[in-house]
């Protein structure tokens, strides 16, 4: 069973100058939802290849909502689009369960898989935002609409970048930890040492051969972990000192936390550079082991909301969310 998640992203534009951009008013008095709306429907039920990246995309679906609170006034606007995309140049068999070979691909043909995204623009001025992109497996279309964004933006405006980063700063992950309940501590090494791979039974001279450790607590961890946790996010304490374990070599210290009935996936290694990834598997209906335009966008639209509220994007409004989900499910009937 394919796995569907979900990363979050902030997203930003630069000028020429590389200063920051204004996304309600990001060139010619067009906002960044406008710029990206362009893009998909420039490139609306057409394949564009891409020769570099051997990689083939269309655009199949997109959708521009205004959103107002229960005193009719604008909060944001969101847009919703659907990308399949997939890579060629390599023959590739293709069987069934039992193994048996069903077709050959070419290196000229590529399988394209969809993928969902959704950007949000608070009504108020700000230079940045955020956008969520689905995935599939591990696998989405971040480096390919960051691209190909890039592409548009740069042969119509003839200036700006558009980057896909990092969401939270530090102050965010401190939050989430008092906020939330550490689950699982995991930690990772990206290789195992030929003593422990023989007393283990693995093959040697397999690269993608990891070791991870996890520990494990329904009910949290103890203030002690808490706090070095802290001195992690804060670079007073390395990330493969946050659990005393007899090994030197960790290459990675992930944490996973639930907070409000969510769970958020931490890097403790690269704290500056977090991307927050989640499991959306259970919370949206899939066709062909892929999620349905309405379960996934109700999905993508409330952890939208949830994230400009925490950046100040958005003052938080009475029934906001109670005023989202009437709006979606009043769409789907």
């Amino acid at each position: 069973m394919a796995i569907i998640g979900m990363n979050i992203y902030a997203l930003r534009a630069y000028d020429e100058k590389g200063k920051k951009a204004t996304l309600n008013r990001i060139t010619d008095n067009k906002s960044i939802i406008d710029v990206i709306k362009e893009f998909l429907m420039e490139k609306s039920g057409e394949i564009t290849d891409d020769n570099i990246k051997e990689e083939l995309y269309k655009v199949v679906d997109w959708e521009e909502v205004v959103q107002k609170d229960e005193n009719d006034n604008e909060y944001q606007t969101y847009l919703y689009g659907r990308i399949k995309s997939g890579k060629y140049g390599v023959e590739t068999d293709i069987v069934n369960k039992k193994g048996d070979l069903k077709y050959k691909q070419t290196p000229e043909e590529a399988g394209l898989k969809p993928f969902d995204f959704l950007v949000g623009l608070s009504k108020d001025d700000c230079d940045e935002t955020i956008i969520v992109l689905q995935t599939v497996s591990g696998y989405g279309i971040k480096g390919l609409l960051e691209r190909e964004l890039n592409k548009y933006v740069s042969s119509t405006y003839n200036y700006s970048k558009i980057l896909f980063s990092a969401i939270y700063p530090k102050y965010y992950l401190k939050k989430y930890i008092e906020k939330g309940i550490i689950k699982n501590i995991r930690l990772l090494r990206n290789r195992i040492p030929k003593d422990e791979a023989d007393k283990y039974g693995v093959n040697q001279g397999k690269k993608n051969t990891k070791f991870e450790i996890k520990i494990s607590s329904g009910d949290g961890f103890k203030r002690g972990i808490i706090d070095k946790i802290h001195d992690c996010i804060e670079g007073k304490l390395s990330y493969d000192r946050v659990v005393e374990m007899p090994y030197c070599d960790i290459d990675d210290v992930k944490i996973d936390i639930k907070v409000g009935g969510k769970d958020k996936i931490i890097s403790l290694k690269n704290i500056d550079r977090v991307v927050v990834s989640e499991d959306i598997t259970d919370k949206v209906q899939c066709i062909g082991g892929n999620p349905t335009k309405d379960t996934v966008i109700r999905v993508l639209l409330e952890n939208e909301i949830d994230y400009l509220i925490e950046m100040g994007n958005i003052v938080r409004i009475d029934n906001i969310k109670s005023s989202i989900l009437t709006s979606i499910n009043n769409r789907n009937e």
